[in-house]
This record gives C-alpha cells, sequence and structure tokens, in this order.
C-alpha cells in the first residue's frame, strides 16, 4: 500500500485504464481503513477484500489484479547461475 514504491510499475501499466493519480489516494484511503489487518493479512485477504470492493478502490483492485498475475521470471537468477558455474570450472 505504499504507492511511492508502486508508482513505476503502476505507471507503467496505465494503459490498463489505471490512473495514478487516483490510485494514489485510494492507497491512502484503503491503507488507513486496513491499517489493523494490514501487519497480519496475507497477499490473499488483501486481494479479496479490495475485490470486494472495487467499487470504493477501482483503481487499486484493477492494479492489484494486474501485479498478481504478472508472471515472475528467473531466467535473470538462472543465467547468473549458469555463469558461476562455467567460472567454477
Amino acid at each position: 500500500m505504499q504507492f511511492a514504491a508502486t508508482k513505476p510499475l503502476a505507471e507503467a501499466y496505465s494503459f490498463f485504464g489505471i490512473d495514478c493519480s487516483k490510485l494514489q489516494a485510494q492507497c491512502i484511503v484503503a491503507k488507513n481503513m486496513f491499517a489493523d489487518e494490514l501487519e497480519t493479512a496475507t497477499v490473499k485477504t488483501v486481494a479479496k477484500k479490495l475485490c470486494d470492493m472495487t467499487c470504493a478502490f477501482p483503481d487499486l483492485s484493477k492494479f492489484a489484479q494486474v501485479v498478481l498475475t504478472i508472471p515472475v521470471s528467473s531466467a535473470g537468477a538462472e543465467r547468473s547461475f549458469s555463469t558461476m558455474k562455467h567460472v567454477a570450472q
């Protein structure tokens, strides 16, 4: 829920209809609303709450869906280990 950390990603995926200025305001409101729960909540429970409140947080719920569906690549790590393997030989 820290907008400063997510701003570059939000701007990169703004073509999905995410308004960064509204997203910033929604992050502040959501952070205050869920302050007690955020420390113990899992990603799954936070995402579910946002999906249940799409009318209140349209940009934040859309951003959460985008972030949770971006595939994580391990190609960089695999290249590093491959390089280290060649150096060790």
